[in-house]
């Protein structure tokens, strides 16, 4: 598990969650605008993928400045689901070919994570962002129908 979090500049942010009614002191000057909404995300990859690293960065360098974002990466699709069952989790970003399941039956990894999906929008409620290296149409149209909210393929060689 590596748990990558952004906490460089957390001293100098207060993070206020669900108190909407502070927004309006900020935003008039009464209070500091440094108030940040905490985002937890959670990406599933294969243990030492790069593409979780690298999505985690990308993230970070376009929302870093209006949330407070930590970007927890998971190998196992048991470990991810263990996670979320103890941590508040915002959005869910499987990447379908890459999440690998302990138990060895579940040896097509895009057919059991597009079961996760159905089961992370039951549980949990929470957006799933799928992503794929080499996924077919049918694939992304059968992640929208498990509840998935976007679907992107990424480019990959071969």
């Amino acid at each position: 598990m590596n748990d990558s979090s952004n906490n460089e500049d957390s001293s100098n942010v207060d993070y206020i969650n669900d108190f909407e009614f502070i927004k309006p002191l900020a935003e008039e000057g009464i209070l500091p605008m440094m108030i940040k909404r905490k985002v937890h995300m959670i990406i599933g990859d294969f243990e030492g993928g790069d593409i979780a690293k690298d999505i985690s960065s990308i993230i970070k360098d376009k929302f870093e400045n209006k949330y407070n974002l930590r970007v927890s990466i998971y190998f196992y699709g048991e470990e991810l689901l263990e996670f979320a069952d103890r941590e508040i989790i915002d959005v869910f970003i499987p990447i379908l070919n890459n999440l690998a399941w302990k138990d060895d039956s579940k040896a097509d990894h895009i057919e059991a994570n597009l079961q996760l999906i159905t089961h992370i929008k039951e549980k949990y409620r929470k957006p799933v962002i799928a992503l794929c290296g080499y996924c077919t149409t049918s694939d992304a149209v059968i992640a929208f129908k498990n509840g998935c909210d976007d679907f992107f393929t990424l480019p990959f060689i071969s």
